[in-house]
C-alpha cells in the first residue's frame, strides 16, 4: 500500500471519528437550549458546531477513501454546501443527479483548490454536463502559477504543504478516474473542467 493510500485511510478515520462527537455536542447544545441558556452564547456555540460538522462532512468526501461503487444523493451534497455557507465564498451546487463518490472527491478537491484563488471571496458554481465544471467569479483571482500550472498538466506541484495538499491529491484522483483537466484563468474568473 502506498503512502497516499495510508493518507486516505487516516483522513477517512479522522473524519469518521470527529463527526460523532461533534454530533453529540450538537445534541447537547440542543438540550441546553431546551432548558434555557444564555441566548447570545448559545447562538455562537450552535453556529460554530453547525459549521464544524458541515466542514467535517465536506472533508470526509474530499479526503476520505472512495468506494468505486458508492454514489451520494444530491440532497446530501447540497446539504453540505448549505451548511458550510459563509459570507466570503458562496458555493452553488448545480448537479441534480446522484454522483459516484470517487467523482465527488475530485469535485470537492477542486473546490478546495479554487477557494485558494479567492483570497477576497467570490462565487463558485459547480455543474456537471458532459463533464465537471467548477467556475469561480470574483473581483480578483489570485491563482499561484506554481500550483495551477502543474494542475493544468495533471501533475502535483513541486512543493506541497498542508494548505496546498489538494493540488497534489486532485491530479492523482483525476488520473485514477482517467480524467484530464482544463484550466482557464483571467483576472476575475477561474474555470476548471475535467472529464
Amino acid at each position: 500500500m502506498s503512502n497516499s493510500n495510508y493518507a486516505d485511510l487516516v483522513a477517512s478515520r479522522i473524519c469518521h471519528d470527529l463527526i460523532n462527537p461533534v454530533g453529540a455536542i450538537a445534541n447537547g447544545v440542543e438540550l441546553f437550549e431546551m432548558t434555557g441558556g444564555a441566548e447570545a452564547e448559545m447562538e455562537l456555540i450552535s453556529e460554530g458546531i453547525f459549521h464544524t460538522s458541515a466542514r467535517v462532512r465536506f472533508f470526509r468526501i474530499a479526503f476520505g477513501v472512495s468506494d468505486s461503487e458508492q454514489t451520494i444523493p444530491t440532497t446530501e451534497v447540497k446539504s453540505i454546501f448549505d451548511d458550510c455557507r459563509n459570507e466570503r465564498v458562496i458555493i452553488q451546487w448545480r448537479v441534480d443527479q446522484p454522483m459516484p463518490r470517487r467523482e465527488l472527491r475530485a469535485a470537492f478537491l477542486a473546490i478546495l483548490c479554487v477557494e485558494q484563488a479567492l483570497p477576497r471571496g467570490g462565487d463558485i458554481v459547480i455543474s456537471h454536463d458532459n463533464g465537471w465544471q467548477i467556475i469561480a467569479n470574483a473581483d480578483a483571482i489570485d491563482a499561484d502559477p506554481l500550483l495551477w500550472e502543474p494542475l493544468a498538466e495533471n501533475e502535483a506541484p513541486t512543493h506541497v504543504s498542508p494548505t496546498t495538499v489538494p493540488f497534489a491529491l486532485l491530479p492523482q484522483t483525476l488520473k485514477e478516474l482517467q480524467f484530464l483537466p482544463t484550466v482557464l484563468i483571467s483576472n476575475t474568473r477561474l474555470s476548471l473542467y475535467f472529464d
